[in-house]
């Protein structure tokens, strides 16, 4: 369907932005001509400057909900020349230190990626070791990924591979500022929303706050509950480029 294939476009858009501009998202090339078929085929459908975006769910009104990824065309239409800096999180580095080595190097290195390999949400692991003429082994590793908590890893590195039981593990957070616009920002963080209230004003406020809390604070957040479905309407004005 026509629908299927706007969506399906639009998620590796969105894949792409929220990496920041990283190596694995979309290239810059293709980022720009898929943007700009997603804007012209928007403005087919949606020709006024002011529009509405709009959430239809039919079975449930608690928990988490991504709004319609139309919603993220639509505020790329405009050009936002406002821009903002943002921290993100972008994997954990680990450091291994060790002594009495209960294994060889090369076996706790393997070891090393055979454990990374199963865990969920890496996108790149780098291993960087010294080897001291006192006998230390240091172990450096940089882990790129999302939702990568330190003192889990470290607790399943120690549980996994028997060498590091002992070991001095600590963990940081890998994290860099990139530079966007609001538009992009709202991209990644907008349109992800928690929202449990059981009636049209509890859902109403709870969307408004969050929208508030990333700088949206004029705008206009509709809720009607009928049938046993939840409308949501949530309109952004912004200049439009024609």
């Amino acid at each position: 369907m026509h629908g299927d294939g706007l969506e399906r476009r639009l998620q590796d858009l969105h894949r792409g932005s929220a990496r920041g501009g990283g190596g694995s998202g979309l290239s810059d090339h293709h980022r720009v001509a898929l943007q700009s078929e997603l804007t012209a085929r928007y403005r087919q459908r949606y020709p006024r400057h002011r529009r509405w975006l709009m959430l239809l769910s039919p079975y449930t009104r608690t928990g988490r909900f991504a709004m319609a990824m139309l919603a993220m065309a639509i505020l790329s239409v405009g050009a936002c020349s406002t821009s903002t800096k943002t921290q993100l999180e972008m994997g954990q580095k680990v450091s291994i230190g060790l002594t009495d080595k209960a294994a060889s190097v090369a076996e706790i290195d393997a070891q090393l990626g055979e454990f990374f390999a199963t865990v969920p949400g890496i996108e790149n692991l780098n291993i960087n070791i010294q080897e001291f003429t006192d006998g230390r082994t240091a172990f450096d590793l940089m882990i790129w990924g999302q939702d990568l908590e330190g003192e889990q890893l470290i607790a399943d590195l120690r549980r996994e591979i028997p060498a590091l039981a002992d070991a001095a593990i600590t963990a940081e957070a890998l994290t860099g500022t990139i530079e966007e616009s609001l538009v992009d920002k709202w991209k990644r963080e907008i349109f992800q929303m928690e929202v449990d209230g059981a009636t049209e004003e509890e859902i109403r406020d709870q969307i408004l706050a969050q929208l508030a809390e990333q700088g949206a604070d004029d705008a206009e957040v509709e809720v009607r509950m009928e049938d046993g479905k939840t409308e949501i309407k949530v309109m952004v004005t912004e200049d439009v480029e024609d």
